[in-house]
């Protein structure tokens, strides 16, 4: 995540998340970006993917 928030977006993030309820799945492929607020400010960072797998 650390070359998202030098670069300002990545189109290649792959990696092991964890959902909201607690599962754990794999992405690859991803498409990560710097989110900000109304005045520029860091607000958090957004992804977009559609090549992921569940991780048991």
């Amino acid at each position: 995540m650390q070359r998202v928030a030098d670069e300002g977006v990545i189109d290649d993030y792959a990696g092991v998340r964890i959902s909201k309820t607690g599962r754990r799945f794999l992405i690859r492929g991803a498409t990560v970006w710097n989110l900000e607020d109304d005045e520029g400010r860091p607000y958090g960072q957004a992804a977009m993917f559609d090549d992921w797998e569940e991780v048991t």
